[in-house]
């Protein structure tokens, strides 16, 4: 839905039906994710499932109908 970049912290927004995962596959750029989190609209902390996969990074966490934002701190 939206992304935004900005002091080395990415956020995206995701919108998805309830009771199914959300599912991301990003491009890692050279570097590793120092911290991974998702949050409900709300506020609500998701449990988030992540891995890095060759140049990629795989993230997994519940959908939510409002969005949860999936954010990503770089170093």
């Amino acid at each position: 839905m939206e992304s935004r970049y900005e002091d080395g912290t990415l956020r995206v927004t995701i919108r998805g039906p309830a009771g199914t995962p959300a599912v991301a596959r990003l491009d890692r750029a050279g570097k590793k994710a120092a911290s991974v989190n998702a949050r409900t609209a709300r506020g609500e902390a998701l449990k988030v499932a992540s891995r890095e996969d060759g140049p990629t990074l795989f993230v997994r966490f519940p959908n939510d109908p409002g969005g949860a934002v999936l954010e990503i701190r770089w170093e």
